[in-house]
């Protein structure tokens, strides 16, 4: 997390009467500079200078008086902006993304290129988003770091919205351990909307299912079912459903198993799905049915998540067809750059079923992949990685090494 981030969430919603001010304040800078007009003459038989000065850096309580009169003066029409903002298009675009509406999200960037009554801080996190959701993580990231400089200057909206931006991109990227962070200041704001605090919720519990933190995980997960009085997205509802059955699946009875089959997406937007079968397969897996998990793997559209639960899964598997199987479908999947550690998870399942000897699999497991899980965590990942290395140190007659680290785990723990 950048310097000063949790320091600015502190102070800024501790207590900021002047929150609502800050859009209309920064607009009336903003025309002031695009028109080419001093201070002075935009105060002219309104108010002094200094006064001015302090609207446009929101350091004053402002009568709406004021505010209508300055926008005439810069030609902004008052009631069309109040009509534009009646519902942001923050707000819109998070309920969108709630949705899994990939095309709204679309929708709303390439319109906001040409409108007036929004700012460049605006369409960059809707930029920003609609580039995490379809996978444009490198140029995101740039533009994420340069606006951590300016992060001060953003209405409470926008500071918001620039953190979850912030922890959907670690979570995307298998970064979980970051994503925590700012989750955790997401989590602990006072969030007024209560469309916001689901969309937030629902994050939450992702991010700390990624880190391993089940129980909150699972309170998150129920927050977002149980919510009766704001928005609601049958997919999202349906992934927490199966989020929460997943982390109860080693104490469910196999008849409630059978709830998972009437089970079914609303969209079958490929987000929505690729966390749907992959949660359905985690369920399946901890009840003992690697074979069953692995069919449902397979039938879907593999994202690089669900292929890394997949190559986990194959190490469980008897039956020699579907070895066969996940051989070739692993043989030709291809990674995106950032996804390293699930790439040398499969590297390493591939050597596995191709009998690598355990001082070969003990070795790539210590130099490569443990290296990795220290920055890229997803939990149900870096459980089998510590069990095969434990595994693999044994088999290579490696105790004292392998005891060490497994002594240095849990006093880390």
């Amino acid at each position: 997390m950048t310097k000063g981030m949790a320091k600015l969430v502190k102070t800024r919603f501790k207590n900021d009467e002047l929150a609502i001010q800050r859009i209309f304040s920064r607009m009336i800078k903003t025309m002031r500079i695009i028109q080419n007009r001093t201070l002075e003459e935009v105060a002219a038989g309104i108010c002094s200078v200094s006064y001015l000065s302090k609207i446009e850096n929101c350091s004053v309580f402002v009568d709406p008086f004021y505010y209508k009169a300055l926008f005439e003066k810069l030609d902004i029409k008052y009631d069309d902006v109040m009509l534009s903002r009646a519902q942001s298009v923050i707000t819109k675009m998070f309920i969108a993304y709630y949705e899994f509406d990939l095309n709204q999200i679309k929708a709303y960037a390439e319109e906001m290129i040409s409108a007036p009554n929004y700012f460049d801080i605006e369409r960059e996190l809707v930029v920003y988003l609609y580039n995490i959701l379809t996978n444009n993580f490198d140029q995101t990231l740039i533009g994420l770091q340069k606006m951590d400089e300016i992060k001060s200057t953003f209405t409470d909206e926008e500071l918001i919205a620039y953190i979850f931006i912030l922890c959907l991109y670690f979570h995307k990227t298998n970064n979980n351990k970051e994503a925590y962070d700012y989750i955790s200041l997401l989590t602990n704001i006072k969030v007024v909307d209560d469309n916001m605090k689901i969309i937030i919720n629902d994050l939450a519990a992702g991010v700390c299912y990624g880190c391993g933190y089940y129980i909150q995980a699972y309170r998150y997960s129920n927050e977002v079912v149980s919510n009766i009085k704001a928005i609601y997205s049958p997919d999202r509802v349906l992934i927490n459903r199966l989020r929460k059955i997943s982390l109860e699946s080693k104490e469910l009875k196999d008849e409630h198993l059978q709830q998972l089959d009437s089970m079914k997406l609303d969209r079958y937007a490929s987000e929505a799905c690729e966390e749907f079968f992959y949660l359905h397969a985690v369920t399946l897996m901890n009840k003992g049915m690697p074979e069953e998990a692995f069919k449902i793997l397979s039938s879907s559209k593999l994202g690089s998540k669900n292929m890394a639960l997949m190559s986990i899964v194959s190490c469980q598997v008897k039956e020699k067809k579907t070895l066969h199987l996940f051989m070739e479908i692993a043989e030709t999947y291809s990674f995106q750059r950032h996804e390293f550690l699930y790439s040398n998870l499969m590297k390493y399942v591939l050597m596995k079923h191709k009998k690598a000897n355990p001082h070969e699999l003990f070795e790539f497991i210590k130099d490569v992949l443990f290296p990795k899980i220290e920055v890229f965590h997803e939990q149900i990942v870096v459980d089998f990685i510590r069990k095969e290395f434990y595994d693999a140190g044994f088999r290579a007659g490696k105790y004292k090494e392998t005891l060490r680290y497994k002594g240095a785990r849990l006093s880390e723990s």
